[in-house]
């Protein structure tokens, strides 16, 4: 019953708005988006909604339902469900509901609260959060909260640093508390550098460092990037996975894009990848020939070489997308991967997909997919996707 009424009320939110906006003859934009699948049938709703006498104000939820795991019954769960307040100057903006909190050096995080972010005229901005990680159909705990926050400056077009603050209990026993910091600088025309790091304040540890350093534009790029990850420290203490591994985890290279020819880009990567004393590469070469010159059609192929010690493995793809008519698009794609090591007696292991995606009376979209594939997971899988979107305005 619990369930039935979050999933309920979590439609109340957008519908709520719209209703307002219907009795006072407002227009309003209205935005909903579904998707469904065959395999362990599920579908995933998506409503949001904004008055145009109200553009500050903005509704979103997205529910989902359907086969639970293991178990031959239907299950449903709300993702979503926020409102997001934006002060008309954009000084002051707030959410509050169910969403998913990104900010700074602070990871995602699934939340049950509210956040609210204050932005001053020189380019300094401050950002508070808190409330109560979210449990599977509004389950809870005694005593779990999440609460932090981040500040940060901007310095004209030369870049922004911030800083953040974290911290987590579950059951009123804190498992995580972090600061961090991170920065995005721009030195020099195209040239774009930028990193954040986090540090564990329960273990006393680096938890995560990631930093790139990109030259180029659109057409032409080249990148540096590298990352470390500690997984003991980035997952709470009290997780099920933190006693899997506590390997730091490596990655270094570089990657980079050029254009060729008008229809013509070629891409590469490639990166010493590590995982405690496991040690491995990742190289990857694509080239994109675009059909023509409006971008309605392209072949797209791909060779990546990858995975550590005991888990290599070699990959081709290949994808074509073609606008067979103006509002109709075909997309097929094909990846075959060969494992250096067999699974389940095998060492092959393809997927294939197939869809078309069809927009009409300007606001409507229907998307519909196949998709067939072999793994170690499943040896074989056949699954069909459906979506079907609209974006307007109402009257």
């Amino acid at each position: 019953m619990r369930r039935r009424i979050a999933t309920a009320g979590s439609l109340l939110c957008p519908l709520g708005l719209l209703a307002s906006a219907l009795v006072h003859a407002e227009p309003l934009t209205l935005s909903v988006e579904g998707w469904g699948q065959s395999y362990r049938p599920a579908a995933l709703v998506n409503l949001e909604a904004r008055a145009h006498a109200y553009p500050w104000i903005t509704a979103e939820t997205q529910v989902w339902t359907g086969g639970l795991p293991r178990e031959d019954r239907l299950g449903g769960d709300v993702v979503v469900l926020a409102a997001h307040v934006r002060e008309p100057t954009g000084h002051v903006d707030a959410r509050a509901g169910r969403f998913v909190l990104t900010t700074g050096a602070v990871r995602p995080v699934h939340l049950d609260g509210g956040g609210v972010r204050v932005q001053a005229e020189g380019g300094s901005a401050l950002e508070l959060f808190g409330g109560v990680p979210v449990l599977p159909r509004f389950s809870r705990r005694a005593y779990d909260w999440l609460v932090g926050g981040r500040a940060s400056q901007r310095f004209s077009r030369w870049g922004v640093l911030g800083a953040s603050y974290v911290e987590r209990r579950s059951r009123g026993v804190e498992v995580d508390e972090e600061v961090g910091a991170d920065a995005v600088i721009y030195p020099l025309r195209n040239l774009d550098l930028s990193g954040r790091l986090s540090y564990d304040l329960v273990s006393r540890g680096l938890s995560e460092l990631l930093a790139s350093a990109s030259l180029g534009n659109v057409e032409q790029r080249v990148e540096l990037f590298g990352s470390l990850r500690n997984v003991s420290l980035i997952l709470p203490a009290t997780s099920l996975f933190s006693v899997l591994s506590d390997a730091n985890s490596v990655q270094a290279g570089a990657s980079g894009r050029y254009r060729v020819a008008p229809r013509l880009r070629l891409g590469a990567v490639a990166a010493y990848r590590g995982l405690g004393s496991l040690h491995g590469v990742r190289l990857r070469l694509d080239a994109t020939l675009w059909l023509d010159d409006e971008g309605k059609g392209a072949i797209e192929g791909a060779l990546t070489r990858d995975g550590i010690e005991g888990q290599r493995w070699t990959g081709l793809r290949a994808l074509l997308y073609r606008d067979l008519l103006e509002q109709l698009r075909m997309l097929a794609e094909l990846e075959l991967v060969r494992a250096d090591e067999a699974a389940q007696g095998a060492r092959l292991w393809p997927w294939g997909r197939l869809s078309l995606r069809y927009a009409f009376l300007s606001q409507w979209q229907l998307s519909v997919g196949a998709e067939g594939s072999a793994s170690p997971q499943f040896v074989q899988l056949f699954q069909a996707l459906v979506r079907l979107a609209y974006v307007g305005a109402l009257p």
